[in-house]
């Protein structure tokens, strides 16, 4: 049963603050009705609530490096969490709304498959990553943070085209490789499309809310990444396979009608909700802080 009646709340939403009909009131309009959408199980909300306070945190820098490097790791996990409940309450839901089939069972077991894998890289880098924070406060306190802490392996682009490298156990342990970038990519698409969302009211503002999120975005991994280079890839790769799984999960596991999805009325639709979300959460997991 959805947790909120998305038209009515899309109807509603431009109540709270005049001007809703360009970019700027409707992304006020959007920020304003932040809580609201949270308490209604909004994934995007949720997800974009928890990472603007870590960026809040993070600007104050009042704190201890330890103290960021666990809220960053914990935030991960917990959107991670979300996203595997979100899918497994909408697969278990499914005999009830549209009745199982064998679209619903094998995308609903990938789904959950690979939430699980990003849940358990989301648990084992918080610890891991915990771990060696807490030893490099303790072994050099004196010694700047990026010399004491562990550093993250490099992005070889031959790596790329050795599949064996690419899906090795020790990829999949390192959160900032780009297998484990492209897997909270994957759950954060899965995490929309199995939550009801506010998508833009027009394919107009879906167009400037997604340039604005790509602007963002270069300006994130330019003050984020230790390697500005590794952050292109990111940004790159996660925008091509995100936009293919958009389309994809869009068809098949929200019923968008691919005539949408293939046009430009895909920039008015949950797709691009998920897209931004997924980008978002990779690049947010792939940062260096």
């Amino acid at each position: 049963m959805p947790l909120i009646n998305s038209t009515l709340y899309t109807e509603r939403i431009g109540d709270f603050v005049p001007g809703s009909e360009n970019a700027l009131g409707f992304a006020a309009n959007y920020f304003l009705s932040l809580p609201s959408l949270v308490a209604q199980g909004d994934y995007f909300a949720i997800m974009i609530s928890l990472i603007i306070g870590y960026l809040l945190i993070l600007i104050l820098h009042k704190i201890s490096g330890l103290f960021l490097i666990v809220l960053k790791k914990t935030i991960a996990l917990a959107v991670t969490v979300l996203a595997l409940l979100l899918v497994y309450s909408k697969f278990m839901n499914s005999p009830y709304t549209e009745g199982f089939s064998v679209r619903t069972i094998v995308i609903g077991i990938i789904g959950i498959g690979i939430a699980v894998l990003g849940t358990i890289i989301s648990f084992y880098s918080l610890f891991k990553n915990t771990k060696n924070a807490i030893l490099a406060e303790r072994k050099v306190k004196k010694a700047p943070a990026e010399e004491t802490l562990q550093k993250e392996p490099e992005i070889n682009l031959n790596q790329l085209k050795d599949f064996k490298t690419f899906f090795s156990l020790d990829s999949l342990k390192n959160d900032k490789s780009l297998l484990s970038v492209l897997t909270f990519l994957v759950v954060a698409e899965f995490g929309v499309f199995s939550s009801v969302t506010i998508s833009a009211p027009n394919v107009k503002m879906g167009i400037i809310i997604f340039s604005i999120f790509i602007v963002l975005s270069f300006v994130f991994i330019k003050q984020s990444y230790r390697n500005y280079k590794k952050g292109l890839i990111h940004i790159f790769v996660t925008f091509a396979l995100g936009t293919v799984l958009a389309v994809v999960l869009g068809h098949y596991w929200a019923d968008i009608s691919f005539s949408v999805l293939l046009s430009v009325e895909i920039f008015k639709t949950a797709a691009l909700v998920a897209l931004i979300s997924g980008m978002a959460l990779s690049l947010f997991a792939g940062s260096r802080t």
